[in-house]
């Protein structure tokens, strides 16, 4: 095989081994920049993962910097796992994997520019550190980032596309959420309520699949329905993108009973997705809670931040999934008569 040809059928892998060359790289570049007692210290990732003395007072091994590091590592690793089972032939199976290796980007990316809040220590006196983000490298790893999460969209917007039959079912149930969003059961003070409008969302992507359903419920409905509710376009990425994404994992289609009981197999898929979607909904709306609106939190911590979000999208999420279980045996009806292509 000739160099130009290589690197045309394998430039996603390549792409992803010099991103993490690159995650290890900048590991051990300065990311916090931390001051006590008088004393500047400015710290990596590998440092934060390892522990480090500020004069007298110990930060531990940090999980959260641990964490980050390794799904920062992990997701190019998962790119040249794909290539083996595109090889094989196993391109669903394929897909998947870029599918999760976008989102650990995501997840890791917003983990980083939150940690510095959050540095755990072994004294007291932790009101008494003053901690900031260093921005050009948090930048480079939010560049890094993209630019794997752009190569692997390419190749998995060249793998999937759309039908008419796709959009206009799209259109339909998009506009039933956006109708639904607007039955609130219950209105928080300060945004969020407890509405319908991801029965929708969840059917869509239970006949469509996964990435077809990501772009109904996080980019569709999502820009939608935050022009709709006003708060700013800057709530986006948090109370819509990634709240709403978890729910086009309804796509993942179990087999776990035969035909006859194929309604049993669609009801595990929603609790899939909704699962999910909570879970999803928690970290968009936490983080947004703790950027946007922190000052009107009566606990103003990540904890004030999780019990008022979780006392709506706990309901919300339980109410819907309830719904979808009801509505298995129908939706396989319709699956029969009208089957997704």
């Amino acid at each position: 095989m000739k160099f130009k040809e290589f690197v045309k059928k394998y430039v996603l892998e390549i792409v992803a081994c010099f991103v993490f060359l690159a995650f290890i790289g900048f590991s051990f570049i300065p990311l916090i920049k931390a001051e006590y007692d008088g004393v500047t210290y400015n710290l990596s990732i590998m440092r934060l993962m390892l522990g480090v003395k500020l004069t007298d007072v110990s930060l531990r091994p940090d999980v959260m910097f641990i964490t980050i590091f390794i799904i920062f590592v992990i997701s190019p690793i998962l790119v040249g796992i794909r290539s083996v089972f595109v090889e094989k032939g196993k391109e669903n199976v394929a897909s998947k994997l870029l599918v999760a290796t976008n989102w650990l980007l995501i997840v890791a990316n917003i983990l980083m520019l939150i940690s510095f809040r959050y540095l755990p220590v072994y004294d007291e006196v932790y009101g008494a550190i003053e901690t900031e983000l260093l921005v050009l490298p948090a930048i480079l790893y939010v560049e890094a980032s993209l630019v794997l999460i752009i190569f692997t969209l390419r190749v998995y917007f060249s793998d999937n596309k759309f039908s008419i039959f796709d959009l206009v079912e799209m259109a339909m149930l998009v506009a039933l959420a956006i109708g639904l969003d607007k039955l609130v059961l219950w209105k928080a003070p300060t945004g969020g309520s407890i509405n319908l409008s991801c029965v929708a969302l969840c059917i869509y992507a239970y006949r469509r699949g996964v990435f077809k359903g990501f772009i109904a419920s996080s980019v569709i409905f999502g820009i939608l329905s935050c022009t709709l509710d006003g708060y700013g376009f800057q709530t986006y990425p948090f109370d819509y993108f990634i709240a709403f994404s978890g729910f086009a994992l309804c796509g993942i289609k179990v087999k776990l009973f035969k035909e006859k009981l194929n309604f049993l197999n669609i009801a595990i898929s929603f609790s899939i997705g909704c699962i999910a979607g909570f879970a999803t909904r928690m970290i968009g709306s936490t983080t947004s809670s703790m950027v946007y609106f922190l000052s009107y939190l009566s606990d103003q911590t990540l904890r004030g931040a999780l019990i008022y979000n979780v006392a709506y999208i706990g309901p919300s999420a339980g109410i819907v999934l309830a719904v979808l279980i009801a509505l298995s045996k129908p939706i396989e009806l319709i699956d029969r008569i009208y089957p997704a292509k």
